[in-house]
């Protein structure tokens, strides 16, 4: 259903993909797709599914305003145009609300915020640090570190996703996943220890495929090989072509 949802907006259906996305049980709903929704129905001025969607992301997914969104397209007109006064009224009780029903899960969000803001620093070690070779064994430890906290936290709580944490919990976990990936050694020691996380979160409807791509991506970069067929078939070789068709059925790939 989210599938035709988005399709209905690239098709500039916007009325009709809202009127589905109010048919759909909300809390099903990938976090980073309501998010989506939100921005359209801002690009399209519909005050209502825009205010109702951001109220949904703010309370039950700990959507902010901070350095974090300011990048999304309303970040401006929430913190000083049109919407400003109804985020600021808003703001503070959904805070509330987030924290209350969260609150056994406040060691993941944090790890998180951790894991970002690390991640994040990233640009600023290659910025300063002329030495490209110095820089590059920085990031790889820093990488390394950012992996190593996400599977100690998924260990004691499960893979951090948007459903159960923050809204950008799948977006981070990608982030992590990719920047490791990037360097070959203990690449698949990595990807080992951390797909029964994975798999686990699929298990619970929880879980998003983006990580195929980044496995498929590195892989074809290190290896000249992929694994979950997410690259052109002609073009790049697949690690167990026997497979293929299960891995791409188990995680949501037809």
């Amino acid at each position: 259903m989210i599938d035709s949802l988005f399709y209905m907006i690239s098709n500039q259906q916007s009325p009709q993909a809202f009127a589905l996305y109010e048919s759909l049980i909300h809390s099903e709903v990938e976090p980073r797709a309501k998010l989506s929704i939100a921005i359209e129905a801002y690009k399209e001025k519909n005050e209502s599914v825009f205010k109702s969607v951001l109220l949904d992301l703010m309370a039950n997914h700990g959507f902010v305003n901070d350095n974090s969104t300011q990048g999304v397209l309303f970040s401006t007109d929430i913190t000083s145009g049109i919407y400003a006064e109804w985020f600021n009224n808003v703001k503070d009780s959904c805070k509330f609300v987030y924290e209350k029903t969260h609150f056994q899960r406040k060691e993941v969000i944090e790890t998180l915020k951790r894991i970002y803001e690390r991640d994040q620093s990233r640009g600023e070690i290659y910025r300063t640090i002329t030495d490209e070779k110095l820089a590059d064994s920085i990031v790889m430890a820093l990488d390394e570190t950012n992996f190593q906290e996400l599977l100690l936290i998924s260990k004691s709580y499960g893979l951090p996703n948007g459903f159960d944490d923050v809204y950008n919990a799948g977006g981070i976990v990608e982030l992590v996943l990719l920047h490791c990936s990037k360097n070959p050694s203990g690449f698949q020691d990595r990807w080992d220890a951390i797909m029964p996380f994975i798999n686990q979160i699929f298990d619970l409807d929880k879980g998003s495929n983006g990580f195929t791509y980044i496995y498929d991506m590195t892989s074809r970069l290190h290896f000249g090989v992929q694994y979950y067929g997410t690259l052109p078939l002609d073009e790049v070789p697949v690690k167990d072509m026997e497979g293929l068709q299960s891995r791409r059925i188990r995680y949501c790939l037809q």
